[in-house]
């Protein structure tokens, strides 16, 4: 048999170990690692002793949660790619030294041995997708990016979200995201959305435009209408017509909305 595919086997083989004696031990999602670089990781940790796994294991285990703080906190869609990368690395790694150790010491032994304060009391890491505060205009539709979680033991995290965004009215809404790790850790983070009207009010002027009146005539004025995202907005309007005196004269229209945006 391939020892890749006997690499695999063995790693999942391991689950039922976990499940008859301890629930601290490690079980490694591998999907998103290369044959090869399974390959490499059984050679490596194959050639250590007991104490060079627990060493490699401590290395390990502190490198993952730098590489996790870094996570939450890189702006770059690269980086974060690599550390993903990086980390699913790890944690088959560190499934593969228990796996190696239950070998040596037993399946009962592995949680005194591997007991480094980072055992199943350390909350997956939530990362928000997109923009923090994020913006919406009054009026427009909302969807909201999501957000993704990552456990440094269990691996990927579904993520629940919580609260609404009222594009109708402008304001500030949040959306609350939890994920919870099959140690029962929970984290939980947030995304403001603010709805925004930055959008002038649109006047339509009723009647003709230009209009005409006789010399001496009353003039009426038609007036104007105006329609704007946050509801009803009235219409001020300046200037005047002389009919005494041929000419030209310009009325203005103005309408001004809660937001302080106008449109003429």
């Amino acid at each position: 048999m391939n020892k890749n595919i006997i690499f695999k086997y063995a790693l999942s083989s391991l689950f039922f170990v976990c499940m008859l004696g301890s629930s601290q031990l490690l079980i490694a999602d591998t999907s998103n690692i290369s044959d090869l670089k399974l390959s490499e990781i059984e050679t490596r940790i194959s050639s250590l002793n007991e104490n060079q796994l627990i060493d490699t294991r401590s290395s390990l285990v502190l490198e993952q949660q730098a590489l996790l703080e870094e996570k939450e906190n890189t702006q770059s869609p690269n980086r974060s790619k690599s550390i993903t990368s990086r980390l699913a690395e790890i944690t088959a790694e560190l499934s593969a030294i228990q796996k190696a150790l239950a070998a040596i010491v037993g399946v009962g032994a592995i949680s005194a041995i591997t007991d480094d304060g980072y055992n199943d009391n350390v909350p997956p890491v939530i990362t928000i997708i997109g923009s923090n505060p994020a913006s919406v205009e009054l009026g427009d539709s909302y969807v909201d990016e999501g957000a993704s979680a990552l456990d440094a033991f269990h691996g990927d995290t579904p993520v629940t979200s919580s609260g609404s965004v009222d594009t109708s009215s402008v304001g500030s809404y949040t959306i609350s995201y939890s994920a919870t790790d099959k140690s029962g850790n929970t984290a939980s983070a947030s995304r403001v959305v603010n709805v925004v009207d930055t959008t002038a009010p649109v006047v339509t002027v009723t009647g003709a435009n230009p209009a005409v009146t006789e010399l001496g005539e009353t003039y009426t004025d038609a007036g104007a209408t105006a329609s704007d995202a946050s509801g009803s907005v009235t219409v001020v309007t300046s200037g005047t017509v002389d009919t005494e005196t041929v000419g030209s004269y310009t009325l203005t229209y103005t309408s001004t909305d809660e937001s302080g945006n106008s449109g003429t």
